[in-house]
């Protein structure tokens, strides 16, 4: 028993050692690379655990994930997020849609949320950091269409769900107090929303925050070769196969679903944000280059090292991107 116990000791100490030793070089891998410790044991530790883990950019490993995904449902907000603020469910036409509402007095600004998760994916647990971020900086209220997803569904259930709430927040709050914003693909699915709007001379929010958008079903650009040797994320052949289930009997690069093929003009203001360690990166500066040649008013602000839709993990660089996104929305949406 003395030599069990004995071996127990020398286990644990070399376990403590060991997370000594690994906090002594995250924190050293940190101060190379710029980025605070909390992101860099994400991105060195973290992230590839989680990969190794899952397999997911194996088509079987896809396929397994959107399974997962489904018998685990949409994730309700954590009892933290429940206690600060009134959640809603309700049906719209035979959608579902989550609402987040301030708790007392609080101003008309509202925001329309649509979460990422590659068209594939139920809204997840870590996209309430994001939504609850939003609502507790500004004030906002939030609404979150659950809309429909691939491989069940292509583009059109989810386009015509958005459309139904986007108009009924218009006429209960008005466009000028509406912000439309969203993550990866739902960030994507925010600008072609605007983009449709405008072709049909449609009434257009306050403005747009897009965290990490899908610009191009197609991920076809030269860059994101050399970008997805950094990203712990995405990868370009499950992204391009999402993509073309979201099209549908459309090709990927239609204007109609595809938000870099579309007119970028008499868009709102709009602020991108991305990581320089993701696919999309490339999307992003494309996006940009084209607003541009419209006139259009973005703004692109980028954040060196940071994954794929980094907002949705409490570290400080997400914080730092969700205090940008609500000044943003401030200086854009009068008297908020």
């Amino acid at each position: 028993m003395k030599d069990i116990a004995l071996v127990l000791v020398v286990v644990a100490g070399c376990v403590m050692a060991s997370g000594v030793l690994a906090a002594a070089l995250v924190a050293l891998s940190a101060r190379r690379s710029g980025r605070s410790i909390q992101a860099e044991a994400l991105i060195s530790i973290v992230l590839p655990l989680l990969n190794r883990a899952r397999k997911t950019s194996t088509p079987q490993g896809r396929l397994a994930a959107i399974a997962a995904n489904r018998k685990t449902g949409e994730a309700l907000p954590p009892a933290a997020v429940s206690r600060r603020f009134r959640f809603r469910q309700q049906d719209v036409d035979g959608g579902r849609v989550f609402g987040l509402g301030q708790k007392g007095d609080h101003g008309d600004l509202h925001i329309l949320y649509l979460h990422g998760g590659g068209f594939e994916l139920h809204l997840l647990a870590q996209h309430w950091t994001i939504i609850a971020g939003l609502a507790d900086r500004l004030p906002a209220d939030v609404t979150i269409p659950l809309y429909p997803l691939v491989p069940e569904h292509d583009h059109k259930p989810a386009y015509a769900l958005i459309e139904r709430v986007y108009h009924d927040l218009v006429s209960r709050v008005g466009a000028e107090r509406l912000v439309i914003a969203g993550d990866s693909a739902g960030g994507g699915l925010a600008l072609s929303f605007c983009q449709r709007l405008q072709a049909r001379g449609g009434q257009m929010p306050a403005a747009m925050v897009l965290f990490s958008p899908w610009g191009d079903l197609t991920v076809s650009d030269p860059a994101q070769t050399e970008i997805a040797r950094r990203d712990l994320l995405l990868s370009i052949s499950r992204t391009r196969a999402a993509g073309k289930q979201w099209a549908g009997a459309l090709a990927p690069d239609d204007p109609r679903v595809n938000p870099l093929s579309a007119s970028m003009e008499g868009l709102p203001s709009t602020l991108i944000l991305t990581g320089t360690d993701d696919i999309l990166n490339a999307d992003a500066h494309r996006l940009m280059a084209s607003a541009r040649a419209a006139g259009t008013d973005f703004t692109l602000s980028e954040y060196p090292g940071m994954p794929h839709s980094w907002p949705v993990v409490p570290v400080p660089e997400g914080r730092a991107a969700l205090d940008e996104a609500a000044a943003f929305i401030e200086r854009h949406v009068g008297g908020t």
